[in-house]
């Protein structure tokens, strides 16, 4: 399970670098965000994603008890509530 989730974590890292640069677009994402507006919104939309992989990296040193195994555990729960009010916003900005 701690392999399935790091993995899950570099694959999140590595498709929100996909989309922030602007290599991939979400079909979603061009049905709901404006055309002028879906360069920005990818970029933030992988930054969150890539933090996202971030946090399951954290999460993941937490659940291996590597130490300070408090440390991980509060990093990813900051991490985590910064990201969910980043993702709103970025929603609230540019969707439709």
């Amino acid at each position: 399970m701690i392999i399935l989730l790091l993995v899950i974590g570099a694959v999140f890292i590595i498709y929100g670098a996909l989309v922030a640069s602007g290599k991939h677009t979400p079909i979603s994402s061009k049905m709901m965000v404006e055309e002028e507006n879906l360069k920005r919104w990818c970029r933030s939309a992988g930054i969150s994603k890539m933090v996202w992989g971030v946090a399951i990296i954290f999460l993941t040193f937490y659940l291996l008890n590597l130490f300070p195994k408090t440390l991980w555990g509060i990093c990813f729960l900051i991490i985590a509530v910064w990201n969910i009010q980043y993702t709103v916003k970025n929603n609230e900005k540019f969707m439709k």
